[in-house]
């Protein structure tokens, strides 16, 4: 399955590039301003904006661009389907030839796949240029005044650290399940869909047992070095934002006018 070696989402790949140096709450902030401009662009120009901004985030990070890409091609299925989607089902002017599809469901359809394509984009680059324990104290810091409403932010924070950290470890995990599989004469590669298909459960089932295990474990581990669910917790590194991060935000603010101006 070779498919494992090209999960991208999860990893996290060192450097001190511009974005690499952000703080993690400017980057959450950005991507959390990038995500409703994404899905409310409307038209080629707002989301050539957005297209553009992706390029300079992948040139400001350092990270080669086909790395990134390789990560989007499993979700093919996903933005072949969005894209069918809406070209059958919105009405209009159909297309010659193919009366059930329209122009305008062949543009939505074409937009909706777009808007997909950058909204994993960014997420995925995100994770890549952040350390999960980063990522996570920055998510606590900007959900910190949820607390005075009894909300257990920091409970939340690791919860999501967890989940990030066990991306990786899951795909080294089913990498070495069908490693095991193939040594027992299973051939996980050939054969049709269905066969395929059939050969799932092969890794599926132990790989569902080793999370699980993993994750009693993890929960021991935890409590045996004096973990307390919902207690405060310190930070190795001082957040605080500086001339980098508000010239990002200020960014934002001119590509956010943009695409309202525009769309």
């Amino acid at each position: 399955m070779k498919f494992l070696q090209d999960i991208t989402f999860g990893q996290y790949i060192k450097g001190d590039s511009f974005i690499h140096l952000l703080d993690p709450r400017a980057k959450l902030l950005s991507v959390s301003i990038l995500l409703p401009l994404i899905f409310t662009a409307r038209g080629l120009v707002p989301l050539s904006f957005l297209t553009i901004t992706a390029f300079i985030a992948v040139v400001l990070s350092g990270i080669k661009i086909g790395f990134i890409l390789k990560g989007l091609k499993h979700f093919f299925w996903l933005f072949l389907f969005a894209a069918v989607f809406h070209a059958f089902f919105t009405p209009g002017e159909p297309v010659p030839y193919i009366t059930w599809v329209s122009y305008e469901g062949a543009e939505e359809g074409a937009r909706v796949m777009v808007q997909l394509i950058l909204a994993i984009f960014f997420s995925n680059l995100l994770t890549l240029t952040t350390p999960p324990l980063e990522l996570t104290m920055g998510l606590e810091r900007l959900l910190s005044p949820l607390k005075r409403i009894r909300v257990p932010v920091s409970d939340l924070a690791m919860m999501m650290l967890v989940a990030i950290r066990f991306i990786p470890i899951l795909k080294i995990e089913a990498e070495s399940i069908v490693k095991a599989q193939k040594g027992r004469g299973i051939d996980l590669s050939s054969g049709g869909f269905i066969e395929r298909a059939k050969n799932i459960p092969v890794v599926l089932v132990p790989l569902i047992y080793n999370s699980f295990r993993r994750a009693d474990d993890l929960a021991v581990a935890m409590v045996s070095r004096g973990y307390v669910p919902g207690a405060e917790r310190g930070s190795l590194r001082e957040m605080k934002l500086g001339a980098r991060e508000y010239a990002a935000f200020g960014f934002l603010l001119l590509l956010g006018i943009s695409v309202c101006y525009a769309g």
